[in-house]
């Protein structure tokens, strides 16, 4: 059986139809993730999603894609990339964000 590749645009598109789903079926645990995020961020200037998880953890029910969409909005600036420290993040790369003065929504999310 041969996959078939997606556009980009295909591929984003599927990857926002996925938060869109995460935001709807989660929003209690990712409002709750959002004020840890910015006073993580207010403290130390950045945040990424390990930061959120030694806060909070994700609890029975919630899927754990839910952290992916903790950083949705225009007040998020994505500054940098580094290797997860958690075990279940395997090493992959994520995201180093931090609270934007203006509002505007860079990152295309």
């Amino acid at each position: 059986m041969t996959a078939v590749q997606l556009s980009l645009d295909q591929a984003l598109k599927q990857r926002d139809l996925g938060l869109d789903q995460l935001e709807s079926h989660y929003p209690r645990w990712l409002d709750r993730a959002r004020v840890v995020a910015e006073e993580i961020c207010r403290h130390k200037g950045t945040v990424t999603a390990d930061d959120v998880r030694r806060v909070l953890s994700i609890p029975e029910g919630v899927h754990h894609n839910a952290v992916g969409a903790i950083f949705r909005g225009p007040h998020w600036e994505r500054v940098e990339w580094r290797q997860s420290e958690q075990p279940q993040g395997h090493g992959r790369w994520i995201g180093v964000w931090r609270l934007r003065d203006d509002g505007r929504d860079t990152d295309g999310q």
